[in-house]
């Protein structure tokens, strides 16, 4: 049962640290990318509100 448990925190720390390899050069990318949705969020939330819940047209216009 040990080796069990000290295999998977070895895989898990492995797996970590691949992920963090492959996120670590679109850093910047991912960050803007979330600043960017915070800050339209209400937007988007105010035009999908007048076109009655349609969701994919609200996006649609967000972007124009």
């Amino acid at each position: 049962m040990l080796l069990q448990r000290v295999s998977f925190y070895v895989l898990l720390v492995l797996v970590t640290i691949a992920f963090v390899a492959v996120v670590l050069p679109f850093y910047l990318a991912i960050f803007w990318a979330v600043v960017l949705a915070i800050i339209f969020f209400p937007l988007h939330a105010r035009i999908e509100a007048r076109l009655g819940g349609r969701g994919n047209l609200a996006a649609a216009l967000s972007l124009y």
